[in-house]
């Protein structure tokens, strides 16, 4: 059963993340690791051609 999502901002990827279960708002995938598939959301970006900055984060 789905739940009401409380978003907070997270300053580590300038993302808004439901405080709950971490989804991202409006996001597939994010450079922090996160994504809606379960997987590796930065390696998800780079395989899509992203290129990430190996300092961030």
């Amino acid at each position: 059963m789905a739940h009401h999502h409380v978003w907070s901002f997270d300053r580590s990827c300038g993302a808004r993340v439901c405080d709950e279960c971490g989804e991202h708002k409006d996001l597939a995938r994010c450079y922090c690791g996160w994504s809606l598939s379960g997987f590796d959301g930065r390696a998800e970006l780079e395989e899509l051609g992203e290129v990430i900055d190996p300092g961030a984060l």
